[in-house]
């Protein structure tokens, strides 16, 4: 145990809920006449559509079933439409999406901002031919000033914020899924066959969901389509069908021809398959003597587990290090050299970054599950690793924890995990708007197993271009170098997104900062574009999340990612480009295990974070266990350790003087503080952790950790005893909060949090003023950290506190279990100050949590 460990709080106290403040936005919208005069001929539109699609079945499938999904969008919200819907029986709800920036028109709009952007939603309603009709005689009933029926009332007021309804169409299942972008590098790879994903809308019933199914698989099979897979994973709403088809029909569609399967109404999205691919390194590995670095060798059951590619087993650093588990024997053909991702990210887990010459390897076992292979279309030799392309990437990843934790026809192959490391993310899906099914999966699956998914941002390798000519970049300083190229991602954020399932609001994403422990001069033609400066890589990519919440999380070291200038006009933009850098055999980056039973290699990205990240997890576990075994919490019913270990995780992490040169640029874009502090969250999340915070405390610096159980509209007090040695000092002071939950989802609500546990501004008797991320912000996920910071002097007693308030209520759906939650703060001072404040706080503490 370190010298100055974390303290446990007291058991909390139960008060009433905290309020919440804001209010629905307001905004003018058309008369009733203009609705009628818009909406009737959509109305005549969306009858016609269903006509021609009813014509279209019976002359392609016999007997098939006549079903259409309405697309209603509407500006601002309809509180409990699905009730209303439901009073129809021919009509199934199928989803709401939250939309966030529809553009006003003269018919809705703020009154006081024309040009501001409205909130709104869309409504997806599978509907047959008596459910049309109902609509149809709801909207008379609206038109001609009728009574509607008891339960039907909110029909009338979504007729009057309706802006438009339509069908659900080809365009809607293939806009912004990168399917049409694969197909056509497929079509000049000249491949005979093209598999590819098919989301189908989720039905209510086994029956619908067979029948949706086979009207897919009928018109595939008439193009000389098939199915090759099926997923259902009812929990969260995911139906799919991996499906084949040969290139000619493939070749149709990019031709805009009438493909027969593009017209079927049960499917929701065509996407890619494979997404998750990992390049070949094309640098050497470095074979050298590690026999000293191998260390003393694990015992005990893991706590890790890691989803990536297969790691080489027997390499000198591995050797009796990994529990690998191969049920779908991925091993038979996975040759030696092409163990690259998974022998890297096992290698960071296990010893870290070989450069770091104190970094002891971890005391237990690694559980290693593979979820990648080598492509079988890739004719070089080692061969990229991809995700297989005879499964659905959700049900390997579903099977294999599920495998974890519940066993497949026996026991479970690892029921002691409590955190696993995901470096890998769909290549195909930036994060846009609406929560993937990978997310979706591993929000369900982290609620459901108490398990903490920690999860790479994904890695951005699109060019940088300059706003100065070619001929002048050689003339830039470092500092103008830096400038520039913090000006051409700040400017290109949306084409930098983080990629699915990283928005996953229960897991703990990973961004890359711009940082490694190799020791290297100048690589000829290489440009380190910060200049040694630990920013947030050029290679990771940035959020916000869903619903603009926090992401990614936090960053920890990624490497330094070096760029090379592009060759080109001397007069044009000057642009750089990000090299292939998943292996080097010279720094700089993370040192790793290569494959080669004594091979080494430097590796880049965020994916080398995620693996740090967890590496810390696992390490910060065995002292939190004896920390909680010491005050007999082990067995608390209202612990949830992996909860608490991300809480602490994040605990350690602050922008620093990072946001300093984002902020500088971000001036000159936009004139709202509180937005560019919602642009740095996005590229830094909560900051860069400081893994020697999380450990220890300080005479300086005193860090207490609480936990417990919180039903819906409910609330627990905590008292953080206050030193009295600051009372009446004009010094630096700190307060940092992290709350952290998982919460369980509804897939089909916006909301899809269901729980929301949050803490106001502490009560203290001085004043501090909140710092970097808006708070707002904060509390849009699941996990809320906050800085407060100032200089008053606050006089106060012994026996002053600040108590932070965890209020928890109802939010996308109904709320029937308790949510634990986890609770770290910290108290800092300026160390001038001669006050032994953690011995203070210590000895104020009454006797240790006890839970019940």
């Amino acid at each position: 145990m370190p010298e100055r460990p974390l303290l446990v709080f007291p058991h909390p106290s139960s008060v009433s809920k905290a309020g919440r403040a804001g209010g629905a936005q307001t905004f003018a919208q058309p008369s009733k006449d203009r609705q009628v005069q818009r909406i009737r001929p959509q109305l005549s539109a969306l009858e016609q559509a269903f006509e021609a699609k009813r014509v279209f079945l019976s002359q392609t499938i016999a007997g098939a079933i006549v079903e259409m999904v309405l697309v209603i969008e509407t500006v601002g919200s309809i509180n409990e439409f699905l009730n209303a819907v439901r009073r129809i029986p021919e009509m199934e709800w199928l989803v709401e999406w939250e939309e966030e920036a529809i553009e006003p028109d003269e018919d809705f709009y703020v009154e006081d901002n024309l040009e501001k952007l409205l909130p709104g939603r869309l409504y997806l309603i599978m509907t047959n031919q008596q459910a049309l009709s109902q609509l149809r005689s709801l909207w008379d009933r609206y038109e001609n000033d009728l009574e509607f029926g008891h339960g039907l009332k909110k029909w009338a007021r979504l007729f009057e914020q309706i802006k438009t309804i339509r069908s659900w169409g080809v365009e809607d299942r293939l806009r912004e899924t990168g399917a049409l972008e694969d197909w056509r590098q497929r079509v000049e790879s000249n491949e005979e066959t093209v598999r590819f994903e098919i989301e189908l809308w989720f039905r209510a019933t086994s029956q619908q969901r067979e029948q949706s199914a086979q009207v897919v698989a009928n018109l595939l099979q008439i193009d000389n389509g098939s199915i090759v897979n099926e997923a259902i994973i009812e929990e969260i709403g995911y139906h799919a069908l991996l499906a084949e088809a040969p290139i000619a029909i493939i070749q149709d569609v990019l031709q805009q021809s009438n493909v027969r399967f593009l017209q079927s109404d049960p499917v929701m999205f065509f996407r890619p398959l494979g997404q998750t691919i990992v390049d070949v390194p094309q640098d050497l590995v470095l074979v050298e003597n590690l026999s000293d670095r191998a260390g003393q060798l694990p015992t005990g059951e893991p706590i890790v587990a890691l989803l990536d590619g297969l790691p080489l087993t027997n390499h000198i650093l591995l050797d009796n290090r990994l529990t690998v588990d191969d049920p779908d024997s991925f091993e038979t053909g996975y040759l030696a050299n092409e163990r690259n991702h998974g022998t890297a990210m096992a290698s960071l887990v296990v010893h870290g970054d070989l450069s770091d010459g104190n970094g002891p390897p971890l005391t237990r076992p690694i559980y290693c599950r593979s979820i990648l292979k080598p492509d079988p279309s890739d004719t070089s030799q080692p061969r990229r690793e991809i995700v297989p392309v005879d499964v659905l990437p959700l049900d390997l990843i579903n099977r294999s924890v599920k495998r974890m934790f519940e066993g497949e026809m026996g026991a479970p192959s690892a029921p002691t995990i409590k955190v696993i490391n995901l470096s890998v993310g769909d290549t195909s899906r930036p994060f846009i708007s609406q929560i993937s099914p990978w997310a979706k999966l591993l929000d369900w699956l982290s609620y459901k197993y108490r398990v903490l998914f920690i999860v790479s941002a994904g890695n951005c390798t699109d060019e940088i271009i300059l706003s100065v000519e070619r001929s002048g970049l050689s003339a830039l300083t470092p500092e103008q170098l830096r400038s520039q190229v913090l000006l051409s991602i700040l400017s290109n954020l949306r084409h930098r997104r983080i990629l699915s399932p990283a928005e996953s609001i229960n897991s703990l994403t990973v961004g890359a900062s711009h940082s490694d422990l190799s020791l290297v001069g100048a690589v000829n033609g290489r440009i380190d574009v910060f200049n040694g400066v630990a920013l947030a890589s050029p290679i990771s990519r940035n959020g916000n999340g869903f619903h603009r919440s926090v992401k990614p999380d936090i960053l920890i070291s990624g490497g330094r990612q070096l760029c090379r200038a592009k060759m080109g006009n001397t007069h044009s933009n000057a642009t750089l480009v990000i090299p292939n850098n998943t292996g080097a055999s010279v720094p700089p980056g993370q040192k790793v295990a290569a494959p080669n039973v004594s091979g080494t290699r430097y590796v880049c990205g965020t994916s080398n974070s995620a693996a740090l990240l967890t590496r810390l997890s696992a390490i910060l576990y065995e002292e939190v266990f004896d920390l909680l075994a010491q005050n007999d919490l082990v067995n608390g019913t209202s612990l949830d350790i992996s909860v608490l270990l991300r809480s602490l995780l994040v605990h350690a992490s602050s922008w620093g003087g990072a946001s300093s040169f984002y902020e500088s640029e971000l001036q000159a874009m936009l004139s709202d503080n509180d937005k560019i502090k919602d642009t740095i969250s996005s590229i830094l999340g909560y900051g860069e952790i400081d893994g020697r915070r999380v450990m220890e405390c300080t005479s300086h610096r005193a860090t207490l950790i609480g936990f417990g159980q919180l039903p819906k509209d409910s609330a627990h007090s905590f008292s953080f005893p206050l030193p009295v040695g600051v009372s009446g000092q004009s010094i630096w002071k700190r307060l940092v909060v992290t709350l952290s939950w998982f919460s369980p989802i509804n897939p089909k609500n916006q909301k899809y949090r269901v729980a929301h546990l949050w803490f106001d501004a502490p009560l203290i008797p001085f004043v501090l003023k909140r710092k970097e991320t808006f708070w707002r912000t904060a509390q849009r996920g699941t996990l809320q950290h906050e800085i407060f910071e100032g200089t008053d002097p606050g006089f106060f007693g012994d026996g002053a506190t600040a108590t932070i308030k965890v209020s928890c209520r109802e939010d996308g759906g109904n709320l029937n279990e308790d949510v634990l939650y986890a609770l770290a703060v910290t108290f800092e001072v300026d160390e001038a100050l001669n006050v032994d404040i953690y011995e203070q706080i210590r000895t104020r503490l009454q006797t240790p949590i006890s839970v019940s």
